[in-house]
């Protein structure tokens, strides 16, 4: 079965509460092909829509040491990290994320929330964000986070000075 098609029947399955079929459509899959990595990273998505996080992890451990690289094997990780509250993993894994693409606005978000989260400093999180290429999606998470911190006139001072 193609991968296309696997996804397909997966949130079919998924749909109509079949979750244990849903898993056994990857684990198939992986059996078939055990060194694809994404059969592994198909695994670990639909154990994570499921709520089985560390099944979820190993999938995509392996589906990485397969050689599943970029942002999004590490977004993936970091977000079951802070599912399970292991917030020091999920920031290590976020930082892996952008250090593999500076632009991604979904790894430099999650990493500067995250920071915020943690430290309850609006300086440290956005210390990322300013460090990274100024683009608009950039910019405009750093206009949000001031905002959500309260430092609306830092907030309107970098739109004004980025537009």
């Amino acid at each position: 079965m193609a991968a296309a098609q696997a996804h397909a029947l997966v949130r079919q399955l998924l749909s109509e509460g079949r979750d244990e079929e849903a898993v056994e459509v990857w684990r198939d899959r992986v059996r078939a092909e055990p060194d694809d990595p994404y059969a592994h990273y198909g695994l670990a998505s639909v154990l994570y829509a499921i709520g089985r996080e560390d099944e979820a992890e190993a999938a995509c451990r392996e589906a990485m040491a397969k050689g599943l690289d970029g942002v999004e094997p590490w977004l993936f990780l970091a977000r079951l990290m802070t599912l399970q509250a292991r917030f020091g993993e999920a920031e290590d894994a976020l930082r892996e994320a952008v250090a593999r693409d500076a632009l991604s606005e979904d790894a430099q978000r999650d990493l500067a929330n995250l920071i915020w989260m943690r430290t309850g400093d609006v300086v440290q999180a956005c210390a990322l964000l300013d460090a990274a290429p100024p683009t608009a999606g950039l910019t405009a998470l750093t206009v949000k986070l001031l905002q959500d911190a309260g430092e609306h006139e830092k907030a309107y001072a970098l739109a004004a000075d980025r537009a």
